[in-house]
């Protein structure tokens, strides 16, 4: 049964704003909407800086990803069960920038606001934003073949998401 990442975010942070969505507590597979494949660390590496890519949805622990809500906004953190590391965007946070796991510090590198888009699944935001022509864009989490990377919002099948119970 498929839960709406958006519904990951309620019981975590309790009533919601109208921008972001309510979160489940528990780890889940976070499942693209156009490959059908799941938030991925490579290998079930154990180090700060493995690759996060999609994969086929097996259920192993280095798929299941759990939503921590932080202290008093609808941001949360998404930890992976295996490692209990967080998702994070390495180095700058440009367009195509890599998904890596990485100690969970709470940086803006590492949070994320689950949005719900109008089809019913649900848009990863990055609390980081990139500037293009001198505007400021929200960046989300992106499918890139089989990488995981932040590009700007534009509601593509590659930046939507679903929860697997």
């Amino acid at each position: 049964m498929m839960l709406v990442v958006a519904a990951l975010v309620a019981a975590t942070l309790g009533a919601a704003s109208p921008a972001s969505a309510t979160v489940l507590p528990g780890f889940h597979q976070l499942m693209n909407r156009q490959s059908a494949e799941c938030l991925d660390v490579t290998g079930a590496a154990r180090y700060n800086g493995a690759e996060v890519r999609v994969w086929r949805c097996v259920g192993a622990s280095n798929q299941l990803w759990q939503p921590v809500a932080t202290s008093g906004s609808s941001l949360v953190q998404l930890q992976v069960q295996h490692t209990g590391k967080c998702l994070t965007i390495q180095g700058e946070a440009v367009r195509g920038a890599n998904i890596v796991q990485d100690v969970c510090v709470g940086s803006s590198d590492q949070l994320w606001n689950i949005t719900p888009a109008p089809d019913g699944w649900s848009e990863v935001r990055s609390l980081l934003q990139d500037v293009i022509g001198g505007s400021t864009v929200p960046m989300c989490l992106d499918k890139a073949g089989s990488d995981v990377t932040v590009w700007p919002c534009h509601s593509g099948w590659w930046q939507h998401w679903n929860s697997l119970g």
